[in-house]
């Protein structure tokens, strides 16, 4: 992940292009789709495949029931309230609640272990959710956060209505509000919420008012995150259904996972004084079945053609069920133009979700239209074991959404310049001739886009080189189905086509709904945000893009397809793929990374892999294969480029520099290693952060959001660096630290050592250079450490060790540099010790006068300052073999004591 840090910064803040993407009634449609399987998969009897999101309807208990007493209306819990009927709930039977004004309760009459457990404005550990403790267990949260009477008077009351065995238990929070704290100010000044019991069916509901928003200027209305969801017997991940959501989001846009929140990287239940809920949303939550699979999606072809062939189709199968799923059996009956039967045997775990992949379709087709029909072993719950979806066999045309049902929505973006590709694999290299799209119907929308195709040689497989970019096309209010013709486009095996918004309209490219989305399929980008990421990284978990393309003819000389490469070291490489059917050389042409073809080097042969040599360690090529066919044939399409970055060799002599921009963030500089000593999952990465002083990079320690209460205890090291004992040096580097809501610096530490390996052992508390608990400055400040000055001549690391206290913020530094520095020659003892003979053939002998009872350390230097000759001198009188040096003037070191003495010497030859 790529971070950027800013002055003044929300020490989690969760902001990105892609929270203002939308799916025109996505979210309700995949709580209807899920919301029907009533099924579990944890050991607490309720998943996230159970959570429906609903709109209903908000009805204030007024008088209704009774008023619930507490001490305060700040951090106070109830004594134990009646819920009217028995509730079962994680296997246990309750009759009571307690409730706690911090917008949870407690089944049972016990209370939770502390009244002012919330979870905190930012904070991402805490709260009942994370606790441990045996009396935080049971508990319901509609709304938990730091909760304080609202503008209004405060409120807390039980109703049981209805007749048994019908009877629902609602339990009401009234004109309450978040607390500010932690920097961040009130969002909610009045707000109504209400947690509702099921006799009987055991379902829960959170149901929720308006709330009256804070009077807030946009550029303060700063992220707070709540915790909303139920918790059975404890925080481990099979105990805990909670609802998730990023600030910008509706709260019909929240998604239900079946664990608790986890790290700093993901959003909590996070709402603004701008998102609120309408009146009566709600959440509903619904008991599952012992023994439950089903059937979520298909994994074939809307369209298939000749190219896409052999076809394998996958199934998605899922246990909702409480216990595991032994002997299942998923069988694919092909009916239609086609017959086909595949069936699949296989178990499965609590809550696991299961790619089915299926025996391949025959080589050929006939044209027409198939049904698919993926059909599961009877369970408690067959509702949801069959599904079917059609597929038309065509003879030069691919599309993944099924052609015979309506699209089930349409799609935004969240900036102008945003795309959305789904990636295609074919067998043999083609030609694109045209790229078809379906397009929701919307009133009044004639938005502005455009097709695009590209090659999958991007990082991991995403879109990479353009191939292929439209003119800018309008869309109908009245949508339906576009086919632009293509200029016969070449395309190997994989390849994208996209289409990018141009005006920040929505272009409202239609999707049907899959669930689970199929992986490395549908991707997003924001080009300013500079990468592309899945669907289900960016919200769009369940939209199955309507894009598709028409193939015209093969080339008469196919390019090799299938393109990899391996063996790469520090100065070679080999390049692997699968040769197209003709006689003829292939040539790989590479050079630097975006070098003009034609200007680079070629290496031909006449089979894979193809041997590239000669390269420059720690350099990134662009590589390309063709074919030359000969004859009217000619020569193939270029295929690449393909990203080849070489091994990089580690620095080994100093002076030392590293300002972490060599690479792409987070990738580590050549032979720089960290570690996570206290194994908290944070430490230094490089990022991008302001104000950098060499741009873009700098190696960034960040704090335990997780758990503010542990310290650092992170690490990161230089490369092995050869130090000598007749040598002082020294270490300088730049640093600054961050600020809470441009408040004042957060303090950090820091300490610097140096030792024989990049461990925590190897590097001794004696070998200490620098100690500072007090780093203070919000620019980047140089600073230099104590000298450094080894006993003896060898290979060592330089480590800097964060030591910041818990709760800090981060800590960055930058342009690292270790430099020789002068050590005072002490002239008098260099006249003391006679050199001879000098100029000398080889033998020198040193006779060191009234030091001769001392252990002296000599080294021999070059005139470029490198170290060609050490040893230990012991004696009044001994020699130095310099017989195998070149000839040269040399400068001849001795460390005596600590004091040094030095002569200039020649050798002959």
């Amino acid at each position: 992940m790529k971070h950027t840090y800013a002055t003044g910064a929300l020490r989690t803040a969760k902001s990105g292009w892609w929270s203002a993407l939308r799916l025109t009634g996505l979210t309700a449609l995949l709580a209807t789709v899920l919301g029907s399987f009533t099924a579990q998969a944890q050991d607490l009897n309720y998943n996230e495949y159970s959570v429906q999101i609903a709109q209903g309807t908000y009805t204030d208990l007024a008088a209704t029931g009774t008023a619930i007493t507490t001490t305060s209306t700040d951090d106070a819990n109830s004594a134990a309230q009646p819920i009217g009927f028995t509730f079962n709930y994680n296997g246990a039977a309750f009759t009571q609640f307690v409730l706690n004004t911090n917008g949870y309760l407690r089944l049972g009459s016990q209370n939770p272990s502390a009244a002012s457990y919330f979870n905190g404005a930012e904070n991402y550990g805490g709260g009942p959710l994370n606790s441990a403790d045996a009396a935080d267990v049971n508990l319901l949260l509609p709304f938990n956060v730091d909760l304080v009477a609202g503008a209004s008077p405060a409120e807390y009351r039980v109703a049981t209505t209805g007749t048994a065995p019908n009877r629902i238990c609602t339990i009401q929070w009234k004109n309450v509000s978040d607390k500010s704290r932690d920097g961040v100010v009130t969002k909610y000044t009045n707000f109504s919420f209400q947690a509702k019991l099921y006799e009987g069916t055991n379902v829960i509901e959170f149901v929720y008012d308006v709330p009256t928003a804070a009077s807030i200027a946009a550029n303060q209305d700063f992220f707070k995150a709540a915790a909303v969801g139920i918790k059975g017997s404890g925080k481990a991940a099979n105990q805990a259904v909670v609802l998730q959501k990023s600030s910008a989001q509706d709260w019909t846009e929240a998604t239900a996972l079946g664990r608790n929140y986890s790290g700093p990287d993901e959003n909590r239940f996070n709402f603004r004084a701008s998102t609120r809920p309408a009146a009566g949303t709600t959440y509903r939550f619904t008991p599952g079945l012992p023994r439950d699979g089903g059937i979520t999606a298909i994994y074939t072809l809307g369209r298939i053609s000749p190219e896409a062939l052999p076809h394998t189709v996958k199934a998605a199968v899922i246990n909702f069920g409480t216990a595991a799923f032994a002997n299942a059996t998923a069988t694919l009956q092909v009916t239609g133009a086609n017959t086909f039967t595949s069936s699949k045997t296989f178990s499965l775990a609590r809550g696991e979700v299961r790619e089915v992949v299926f025996d391949p379709y025959p080589a050929t087709l006939n044209p027409g239209t198939n049904t698919l029909t993926v059909t599961l072993t009877n369970d408690d719950e067959n509702s949801d074991n069959k599904l079917t979806t059609s597929q038309v066999v065509t003879t030069n045309q691919i599309l993944y959404t099924d052609p015979t049902k309506d699209l089930q929505g349409g799609l935004t973006y969240g900036a102008a310049s945003g795309q959305l590709a789904a990636k295609f694999v074919i067998s043999q290299p083609t030609t694109v001739s045209a790229i078809t799209a379906r397009f929701k119907d919307v009133a009044g929308n004639t938005a502005a886009y455009r097709f695009l195709l590209y090659d999958a040689t991007g990082p991991n497989g995403t879109p990479g080189k353009t191939l292929y970019t439209s003119d800018v096309q309008t869309r109908t209010a009245a949508g339906g189905e576009v086919t632009l013709p293509v200029p016969n486009v070449l395309v190997n095996s994989p390849f994208y086509v996209a289409i990018a918004e141009q005006t920040g309209a929505s272009s409202g490219i239609g999707y049907q709904i899959e669930f689970p989305l199929r992986k490395a399929t549908y991707y997003a980008n924001d080009l300013n945000n500079g990468g592309w990421d899945e669907f289900g990284d960016v919200g769009l978990e369940g939209a199955q893009l309507a894009l598709g393309v028409t193939f015209g003819a093969a080339p008469a000389c196919g390019a090799p397809i299938n393109v990899s490469l391996s063996n790469i070291t520090a100065t070679s490489a080999a390049v692997n793929f699968t040769p197209t059917s003709g006689t003829g050389p292939y040539v790989v042409e590479y050079g630097p990374k975006g070098f003009a073809l034609g200007t680079g080097t070629t290496v031909a042969g006449t089979t894979s892999p193809i041997a590239l040599p000669g390269l420059t360690a720690g350099t990134t090529y662009d590589v390309y294969v063709r074919k030359n066919c000969g004859g009217t044939a000619g020569t193939s399409a270029n295929n690449g480029p393909y990203a080849l970055t070489t091994a990089c060799q580690a620095a080994s002599t100093v002076p030392y520099a590293e300002n972490f921009d060599a690479r792409t963030a987070p990738a580590l500089p050549c032979g720089v290693t960290v570690l996570d000593a206290n194994n908290d999952q944070f430490g230094w990465e490089v990022a991008q952060i302001q104000s950098t002083p060499s741009t873009p990079n700098s190696i960034v320690y960040s704090y335990n959001s997780l758990d503010p209460t542990i310290g650092a205890d992170d690490w990161f090291f230089t490369p092995a660096l050869s130090l000598s004992a007749l040598q002082q040096y020294t270490v300088s580097f730049k640093y600054r630290v961050g600020a809470f809501n441009n408040g004042p610096a957060i303090p950090e530490g820091l300490e610097i050592r140096y030792g024989t390996s990049p461990t925590v052992a190897g590097m001794p508390a004696a070998n200490t250079i620098y100690t500072s608990t007090t780093l203070a400055a919000q620019t980047f400040t140089a600073v230099n450490s104590q000298p450094l000055r080894p006993t003896a001549n060898g290979q060592y690391y330089i480590g800097f060790h964060a030591i910041s206290p818990g709760d800090a913020f981060f800590l960055a530094i930058d342009d690292i540099a270790i430099t020789p520095t002068v050590l005072s020659v002490n002239t008098a003892l260099s006249r003391a010790i006679n050199a001879y003979p000098n100029p000398t053939t080889g033998r020198l002998t040193i006779d060191l006068g009234a030091t001769s009872a001392r252990k002296v350390q000599a080294a021999v230097v070059n005139s470029l300052g490198q170290v060609v000759y050490t040893c230990t001198l012991t004696g009044k009188q001994d020699q130095l073999d310099l017989s195998a040096l070149a000839a040269g003037i040399y400068t001849l070191k001795l460390d005596i004591d600590g004091e040094t003495a030095v002569k200039r010497i020649a050798v002959q030859k």
